[in-house]
């Protein structure tokens, strides 16, 4: 899934959290560069090169690396959060693989681009969408989650999945105020009912 934000990867982290009654959420940075560093050998073949816009194109066709992870290298840039959580929503941070029109190589791994309000121009909505971006930096920005072996405490979920400043809690409920957006029930497998937005 690609042209999504950042906060609406997080928001599907949220679904998948409460669904499933565990912990999931983006990768940390720090983890993304770890994993790239770890899982490098460039005697290896390298991960299916997947372009965003090959319709048909399917994940794992190559390779896993060393550590077993499928297209981590030469395929869309990945959102990551920072270890205390990115400060502002039009800057969260995705790391490298597809930067500014240039395939980086493994060893570019800890190379990041920052969205910006360049990411959002394109987008006809006014407010502008939190959810979404148009440009072309954010066509080839996608993400994968994480589910750590030792999930913080249920009551810190929210600093992983909830908006992480004011301007972005305010883009959100704007958009539910005019009716944009939809807080919905999510019926968990012991049947617990929650709340979601979406």
């Amino acid at each position: 899934a690609v042209t999504m934000s950042q906060f609406a990867a997080r928001q599907y982290t949220k679904w998948m959290s409460i669904l499933n009654n565990r912990f999931y959420r983006l990768p940390m940075r720090s983890e993304h560069i770890h994993a790239c560093r770890l899982g490098s050998n460039e005697s290896e073949e390298r991960a299916a090169f997947v372009h965003p816009f090959d319709i048909g194109s399917r994940v794992a066709e190559g390779k896993p690396d060393r550590l077993g992870i499928f297209d981590l290298r030469r395929n869309v840039a990945e959102w990551v959060i920072e270890q205390d959580i990115s400060p502002i929503h039009q800057e969260h941070v995705a790391m490298g693989n597809f930067i500014d029109g240039v395939w980086l190589e493994a060893c570019d791994c800890e190379d990041a681009t920052r969205s910006n309000t360049d990411w959002w121009i394109h987008d006809p909505d006014f407010p502008q969408s939190p959810h979404w971006a148009a440009s072309e930096e954010a066509k080839q920005t996608g993400f994968r989650i994480v589910r750590p072996f030792k999930a913080p405490k249920a009551e810190e979920w929210t600093q992983y999945h909830d908006p992480d400043t004011e301007d972005l809690a305010s883009d959100v409920l704007s958009r539910l105020d005019e009716g944009r957006n939809l807080i919905v029930r999510v019926k968990t497998p012991d049947n617990l009912e929650l709340g979601a937005e979406k």
